[in-house]
């Protein structure tokens, strides 16, 4: 995590831990996300999530294709948009 919230105070917690190459050219990641905001002194999670990816090997690791899903479709208004694309809800 930055030292430095940045102006907006916003700061992203990721934690990856799921790999799996399949034949050397492709593989998949799992990695869960908080979104974390100053709240009394402290920071508190807003949203929590994960994200899906699939990675492709060219000359080096790249995504393929990224998904996010949040806990109890539990995604703040002010991202919705911005995240629209690459959003999966996720039964309440």
């Amino acid at each position: 995590m930055r030292d430095d919230p940045g102006s907006d105070g916003i700061r992203y917690l990721l934690a990856e831990y799921c790999h799996t190459i399949y034949d050397g050219q492709r593989a998949t990641a799992t990695s869960d996300l908080a979104v974390m905001v100053p709240a009394h002194g402290a920071f508190t999670a807003i949203a929590l999530g994960r994200y899906h990816d699939v990675l492709a090997f060219t000359d080096r690791w790249r995504f393929q294709e990224r998904r996010i899903s949040w806990f109890k479709n539990d995604l703040p208004a002010a991202f919705a948009a911005a995240l629209a694309p690459v959003v999966e809800r996720q039964p309440a």
